[in-house]
């Protein structure tokens, strides 16, 4: 049986350091820690990537933030616990002495919202359409590609960057991306939404560290039609 002593209910700061290079701020509290039965992060207003009133960990669909980012930021807490956001269960918030039981067809229950209030949200819907819909014709056939999560967070705070890029000096920052994540798909929605929004021609350069990289990335670029009639052994 846990016994909740006195001076127990004092929580303590722990920094979990993600894969993006950010770290995130969160309170636990030892009594929940020894006794070993639950993985326990509750968060701050910190450590997000919500922007305004709601900067920066908001966890809330039904406010006006942007969707996509309430989803990062669950994303993020759901690293720090070592788990994914499809295993989270969210219910209403509630100042009462209610208990909710949550069994293994809970999870996943915000999926839902982060379609409904994600991906439909006009603007949000709109700039899926035009910039984060690519056709690969690689191989011989021809495969729908949309953007995921990340890939639209990351390539839109790129493509803000370089819309800025007189006032940082030329420095856009760096986008981290994990094995098999879609690197090069990210490249060329970036490269794409950059040539579509932005006056100019600007040389993209991509510089890889190994052949193999580089005719893959050469590659896709020309099955997805980015390189036009250039064939992509060139590079």
């Amino acid at each position: 049986m846990f016994t909740w002593k006195t001076g127990s209910s004092i929580p303590e700061v722990r920094h979990h350091s993600l894969k993006n290079g950010t770290e995130l701020p969160v309170l636990v509290f030892p009594a929940l820690e020894r006794t070993g039965m639950v993985r326990q992060a509750f968060s701050t207003r910190l450590g997000g990537v919500s922007e305004g009133i709601y900067a920066t960990m908001n966890l809330k669909f039904e406010l006006q933030d942007d969707p996509s980012r309430v989803m990062e930021n669950y994303r993020r807490i759901a690293e720090a616990l070592g788990t994914a956001p499809d295993r989270f269960v969210v219910s209403a918030q509630t100042h009462t002495a209610c208990v909710r039981r949550v069994t293994e067809e809970d999870a996943g229950s915000v999926a839902l919202p982060t379609m409904l209030r994600g991906i439909c949200r006009k603007e949000n819907f709109l700039d899926l359409l035009e910039n984060f819909i690519l056709y690969d014709h690689s191989d011989g056939r021809t495969v729908k590609i949309l953007a995921r999560n990340h890939q639209y967070l990351g390539v839109n705070e790129a493509v803000r960057a370089y819309g800025e890029r007189k006032l940082r000096d030329g420095k856009l920052g760096v986008f981290w991306h994990t094995q098999g994540s879609g690197k090069s798909y990210s490249m060329l929605f970036m490269a794409k939404k950059i040539r579509r929004k932005f006056l100019g021609s600007p040389t993209i350069v991509i510089l890889t560290d190994r052949d193999e990289l580089n005719k893959q990335i050469a590659g896709t670029f020309e099955a997805c039609g980015l390189l036009g009639k250039t064939e992509g052994k060139k590079f």
